[in-house]
């Protein structure tokens, strides 16, 4: 799953590279297997998902151009966050009842 969630949804995703890391959100959803492509809408959720993931994230913030004033894209991962969000998979609440799980 996480390498089609990142080959899918991450737009630093190369098939040639080698990456040792994964973004916090993937590790999240390591055991969930959801994975709905069709009709994406990006809606902006962003002071959420960061306080729930990017804080938490391997690469944050030295290493995510998206938080480290780079004007970068989000990771793959997050962007699916806000896709299974958007369409109503998952909502806030479930994220915020697993993270106390884990």
């Amino acid at each position: 799953m996480a390498k089609d969630i990142c080959k899918y949804f991450c737009p630093y995703f190369r098939e040639d590279k080698n990456e040792t890391g994964f973004c916090y959100p993937l590790k999240f959803y390591k055991d969930i297997e959801i994975l709905h492509k069709e009709n994406y809408i990006f809606k902006n959720l962003y002071e959420d998902l960061r306080s729930f993931f990017c804080k938490r994230c391997d690469f944050y913030p030295e290493d995510c151009d998206f938080n480290n004033g780079a004007d970068g894209l989000p990771c793959g991962a997050y962007i699916y966050t806000e896709y299974i969000l958007s369409n109503k998979i998952i909502d806030i609440e479930w994220i915020k009842s697993v993270l106390k799980t884990i």
